[in-house]
Parts: structure tokens; C-alpha cells; sequence
């Protein structure tokens, strides 16, 4: 990773994560900003770390003056637009956009079906502010750059901005791609020819097993993409899982632990990139309501946590998901997406480690949908299925329960989050709120930790076994044997899927009624 202008982007991406940048005074130099970070006792955080590294290892990045900050522009942006310029000691300008904050998940659901979003054309009127306001021309060297969403910002500014020809270069650190409507407007634009011409600017470095840069359609070349060897992110459960996007995790650490300015080496994309890329090749492939659907479904999850840290659960705009998102998802694309799945593990599956390794992220992606108990005794049934399979296989299966025994507090926040957004969703009239009982809720909640007690149970009984059983004589048609009874027993569940889907619809037609019931009441009652 020795091209200097990809580093410097990545620093300059990773200060407008830092908390620290909303201090910062326009004018200043980089230098300057890290030794008022550090006299005011901001010094402790690994952003500082690696920048202060950064100004240490590349001397002109000291001398980098940090200009025209968008949170400083009079309100004419959405905080989740957060982006700054830098200029060089040599003239050199960066342009570096933040990734997903409150808000932006919302606005990448969005991303998989519309032409564009609220956020990435205020992104593209950020470029061409900052063009208009500092004069820039094709003689200078302009970078756009981003992580993230910002990386994703950033090809969409280098497209479509009205000064996109001053891009240089576009450098997307774990940026999704585009939807088909997206694509087929930069094409209008360019034509087929100028549109791939503009695509050679950009460049991607992604995260080996990042799953936010393989959604949507990815229009980096493929010979323009390298894969970083990251840093694991302490911790368990969902913060390490995160951490697997988390931009400052793709530098190096010293001998000491610490966080320096180097970014990792590059490495192939690893199993949980891949295994993104699968999803997002299946959600495209989706007609758009079902798409529009099931983006939505998954980026309300991921706002949800923003709930949880203090975000709100709407969308820049106010979007947020609809019972119409969710029974769409529930009755149409889930079903589908389980053929899908269940098809790729059973292709590849036989004594293959990667193939493994995926359908224990199967019970990951089962278990996230648990949290209400109308599938909870149906993940409970795919469970004990699956760990009987992976029994058999004997080197998959302390994974699997490894896995199943990190989810039990990820499982109770979660279900503390949709309970507290439920309790907080306002009608689309804004009379007032509507409060959904949370006693049964709560009842879910204590009924999951007697499931959990329980798998924990089984699973100490079957490491038992496993000690005891010598799996050396199982062949590799008995396991496809095996498999094949699971595909049969999964059919039946799917008859239950159907089952319940079809009440949920009942559930959902009652609900509309009520709604529009307690809708009609505020109306009349505020005249």
C-alpha cells in the first residue's frame, strides 16, 4: 500500500470520524488542531493516536489547512453530510466525507432502489460549493475520498457533481455500491463509453471482511479494488462484528498496541466479504418493491442502534420502515432468501471450511430475526437441525456453538431497542403518539432467555458427545445424505413460514383498521 495519496486519504477520512473535528477551527492546520486536541486533554481516542502518527511519519501533513467544514455552513447541510476540505503545503486538495451517522442507514436502504439519495446529492452540492468557492480548475489536484457511506458519497460526486471533471481521483474506503436506477442515470449522462472512462478515477480499499462495500451494484473496477488486512476490534458479539467496518481498525498497530498511520497489508477478500457479496448479489437480483423492502427492513436494524446510542430512527428525510416493509419482507423475500442460502451451503458445502464457516453465519442471520416470538420456535427447530449436522462434520461444530453462545446479549438489546423504537413511533399525522404495549414484549424478552438456558443446556450435552464419538469414519456421502434429510425437514418448516405469514397479514389488516380508527379520533378531536 505504497501510493501516498490513498493514505492520506484514509487520515484525512478517519478525521471526520473523530470527535475531536467538530472543535476544529477552519484556517488551522492539522498540526495545530492535534496540539490543541492534546493541551485540552482530547488525546486519548485512536483517531488522535493515528494522526498524530500521521503528521509525525508524512511531515507535510502537518501543514495540511483544514478548510470550509460543512457543519459550518449555515445550516445549508444535513449533519449526516459531514465533510471538510484539506489543502496541501503543495496545493493538493482533499476532500474527505464521513461515513454513516444518525440518519444514514435509512438513506443507504434507499441507495439500493433509487436513481439518488437526499445525502449524495448533498454531498455532490458540498464538491461543487467548495469548487465554485476556492476556484479550483483541471490544473489542480483534486481528491474526493470517503469511507463508508462517504466512500460511496465520493464515486457518486466523481459521476454526477456539475464539476465532476475536476476529480483526479476517487478513493472509497469500504464503499457500497449503486442500484440498477443509479447506474442507468450515470450512463444517460456519460454515455457507455465516457461512463467507464470516468469509473478508471476510482480506486477502492476495503476492508477483507467488510460487508458494507459489496451492497448494491459495485462500479470500481476490479482491477482498481485491493482488500486491507484489518485489525480486530476488541470485544465480542456485535461490537466485534462492527468493528470489522470500522475504518480505524484498517491501520496497523505498533509493537506496542498502538494505532500508527499505515494502512494494513493487502490480503484477498475473506469469508465474511464474500459472504456479503452472496446477500447483496441476491438482494439485487430482487424485483424493486421486494428490494426496496428488504433494504429497508435490514438499514432500520442497523438505525436502531443509533437509537441505542442516542440517534433517532428515521431517516434524513423522515423515512423509516412501514408494517408494509416488514410483512413485504417477512411473506415474499425472507423465504427467498433461505432457498437462496440453503442452496449455496448445500452446492458447496461437503468438508469445505468457507462453506462452513456461512452456514454458521446462516444461524447468525436466523437468530437476528428472532427477536419476536412468532419465529423463535422456528429458529430454535433450524438450530437444533443444524447443530446435529454440524456434529457430524465434527471441525465445524465448536464454531457453531461458539457462535450461538455469543449471541445471548446482542439477542437482549435488541429486543430492548425495538421495544423503546415502538414505543417512540409517532402516526403519520402527527396528532400524537401511539404506544405499543410492551408487557408481552417483555414476556418475549424472558421466554428467549429460557430458550437460551435451554440451547446452552444441549449444547454442553453434545460437546460431551462430541469428546466420546470418533469421527474419522464419516464419509462424505453420508454427510450429503445427512444434508439432504436437512433440506427435507427445512421444506416442512417453510410450510410453517407460510402459515405464519399468513397470519402476520391478518395481524397487519387489523392493525390498519385500528390505526385509521385512532387516526379518525385525533382528527376530530383537533378539528
Amino acid at each position: 500500500m505504497g501510493n501516498a495519496n490513498e493514505t492520506y486519504s484514509a487520515i484525512f477520512d478517519l478525521f471526520t470520524y473523530w470527535g475531536y473535528s467538530m472543535e476544529a477551527e477552519p484556517g488551522k492546520t492539522l498540526g495545530e488542531i492535534l496540539q490543541e486536541a492534546l493541551d485540552t486533554g482530547n488525546s486519548s481516542e485512536v483517531y488522535y493516536q493515528t494522526l498524530n502518527d500521521a503528521i509525525k511519519r508524512y511531515p507535510e501533513l502537518a501543514n495540511a489547512e483544514f478548510k470550509s467544514p460543512s457543519w459550518q455552513q449555515g445550516g445549508r447541510y444535513h449533519s449526516e453530510t459531514y465533510a471538510c476540505v484539506f489543502e496541501l503545503p503543495n496545493g493538493d486538495n482533499y476532500i474527505a466525507y464521513r461515513g454513516t451517522d444518525d440518519g444514514g442507514w435509512i438513506d443507504n436502504g434507499q441507495g439500493m432502489t433509487q436513481e439518488s439519495t437526499l445525502l449524495q446529492r448533498e454531498a455532490s452540492d458540498y464538491f461543487d460549493q467548495m469548487a465554485e468557492q476556492y476556484g479550483w480548475t483541471e490544473s489542480d489536484n483534486i481528491y474526493v475520498t470517503g469511507h463508508s457511506k462517504g466512500g460511496n458519497k465520493a464515486q457518486y460526486v466523481t459521476l454526477m457533481s456539475n464539476h465532476a471533471n475536476l476529480v483526479d481521483e476517487c478513493h472509497s474506503f469500504d464503499g457500497q455500491g449503486f442500484s440498477d436506477e443509479a447506474i442507468q442515470s450515470f450512463k444517460e449522462k456519460y454515455g457507455e463509453e465516457g461512463y467507464q472512462e470516468v469509473l478508471k478515477k476510482m480506486y477502492g480499499y476495503n476492508g477483507a471482511n467488510d460487508y458494507v462495500n459489496p451492497l448494491g451494484n459495485t462500479i470500481i473496477p476490479k482491477e482498481n479494488i485491493k482488500y486491507i488486512d484489518t485489525v480486530p476490534n476488541p470485544g465480542s458479539g456485535f461490537d466485534k462484528f462492527a468493528g470489522l467496518h470500522m475504518e480505524e481498525q484498517m491501520f496497523q498497530r505498533d509493537e506496542n498496541g498502538n494505532a500508527i498511520a499505515v494502512l494494513g497489508e493487502e490480503t484477498e477478500q475473506g469469508v465474511m466479504g464474500k459472504f456479503s457479496a452472496f446477500l447483496s448479489e441476491f438482494l439485487m437480483s430482487l424485483p424493486p418493491e421486494e428490494r426496496d423492502a428488504a433494504a429497508m427492513f435490514v438499514m432500520q436494524f442497523m438505525e436502531l442502534r443509533d437509537v441505542g446510542e442516542g440517534g433517532g430512527a428515521l431517516g434524513v428525510d423522515g423515512t423509516s420502515l412501514t408494517s408494509g416493509d416488514i410483512y413485504l419482507f417477512i411473506e415474499r423475500v425472507l423465504p427467498k432468501l433461505l432457498d437462496a442460502m440453503l442452496e449455496e451451503v448445500l452446492e458447496k458445502f461437503g468438508l469445505d471450511k468457507e462453506a462452513a464457516e456461512r452456514l454458521i453465519l446462516l444461524v447468525k442471520l436466523w437468530m437476528i430475526f428472532a427477536s419476536g416470538k412468532w419465529e423463535y420456535k422456528l429458529v430454535k427447530a433450524l438450530i437444533d437441525e443444524l447443530k446435529e449436522r454440524l456434529l457430524e462434520l465434527g471441525h465445524g461444530y465448536e464454531l457453531a456453538a461458539k457462535a450461538l453462545d455469543s449471541l445471548e446479549k446482542w439477542i437482549k438489546e435488541k429486543i430492548e431497542l425495538i421495544k423503546s423504537w415502538f414505543q417512540k413511533q409517532n402516526d403519520s399525522s402527527d396528532y400524537s403518539s401511539f404506544y405499543v404495549e410492551t408487557s408481552q414484549l417483555l414476556h418475549f424478552k424472558e421466554e428467549l432467555a429460557q430458550k437460551k438456558t435451554q440451547l446452552e443446556e444441549k449444547a454442553n450435552q453434545i460437546r460431551e458427545i462430541r469428546k466420546r464419538v470418533d469421527f474419522g469414519n464419516i464419509t462424505q456421502q453420508y454427510i450429503y445424505y445427512c444434508l439432504v434429510s436437512s433440506a427435507r425437514n427445512l421444506e416442512n418448516e417453510a410450510k410453517a413460514v407460510n402459515r405464519l405469514s399468513k397470519g402476520l397479514q391478518n395481524c397487519v389488516k387489523v392493525y390498519k383498521q385500528n390505526e385509521q380508527k385512532v387516526i379518525g379520533i385525533y382528527g376530530k378531536c383537533g378539528g
